[in-house]
């Protein structure tokens, strides 16, 4: 089981977290902060709005969006995430097509 979830306080930062139990308990297995660019007056880097899988091959797929355009994937049945993209718009929904390919949701 995958969950994404956003801390909004003083420090913002979103989570995903992992059960290899059904749920019964859970760790952190990516944490990103928040980046605001005062600079640029928005943020830079955002929260983490949703995650969708998809099983290529014998290999299960996790992909994340976040409100500031990053796509983040895993390989490692969500072990652990790296960046792979940075799309120009908001996104905060994505869903994978049995034919594997990924429609973003966005602004």
């Amino acid at each position: 089981c995958i969950i994404v979830g956003n801390q909004i306080s003083t420090s913002q930062y979103s989570l995903i977290l992992r059960s290899t139990d059904s749920g019964l308990t859970w760790s952190t297995v990516f944490k990103i902060s928040s980046i605001y660019s005062f600079s640029l007056q928005k943020f830079v880097v955002g929260r983490i709005y949703d995650v969708a899988t998809y099983s290529f091959r014998g290999t299960l797929y996790f992909v994340a969006v976040s409100e500031t355009g990053q796509i983040y994937t895993s390989i490692t049945s969500g072990s652990n995430w790296k960046q792979t993209a940075q799309l120009p718009a908001a996104l905060f929904g994505i869903n994978i097509g049995t034919n594997g390919i990924a429609y973003a949701v966005g602004t």
